[in-house]
């Protein structure tokens, strides 16, 4: 998911994520995890207050050009 720039901090992206929780819910959905990359790092603190817990990280591999 992404905020345009314009509508950051508006609590845009905590409302989506909770609809899209709340419609799982209604459809008998009891586990969500979520992927970001570790360098998002305004993400988790959203992520935080909405119940998610960091459960590990994974290293990053990138092919040498």
């Amino acid at each position: 998911m992404s905020t345009h720039p314009d509508y950051r901090r508006k609590g845009l992206a905590r409302s989506l994520i909770l609809h899209a929780l709340y419609r799982l819910r209604e459809r008998g959905v009891t586990h969500v995890s979520i992927s970001t990359a570790e360098r998002n790092r305004r993400a988790r603190p959203l992520y935080e207050k909405l119940g998610f817990q960091l459960v590990k990280t994974l290293p990053r591999y990138r092919k040498q050009t």
